[in-house]
């Protein structure tokens, strides 16, 4: 047994979370923006590997809904940082 603890690494939502109040709008939204940019490219990846028709509708819907939601985000960044 270690005698040091491993400190786990927080993902970007945790530090989102716990110094949301410490941050400008403009930094929540480029990590908004990232994390976004990752479900997104997960969501195409289901997209390319489902086969059965169900599922497939199931991606379209989640990667429309993604795509949705980075368009605002992109928009608001836009805005801000101008």
């Amino acid at each position: 047994m270690s005698l040091f603890k491993r400190k786990e690494k927080l993902s970007d939502i945790e530090l989102l979370n716990n110094y949301r109040n410490l941050l400008t709008e403009e930094e929540i939204l480029k990590i908004e923006l990232k994390e976004t940019k990752l479900a997104l490219d997960a969501a195409y990846c289901i997209l390319q590997n489902v086969t059965e028709p169900e599922l497939i509708d199931s991606a379209i819907y989640e990667l429309n809904s993604i795509q949705s939601k980075y368009t605002f985000l992109t928009k608001k960044y836009r805005e801000i940082s101008a």
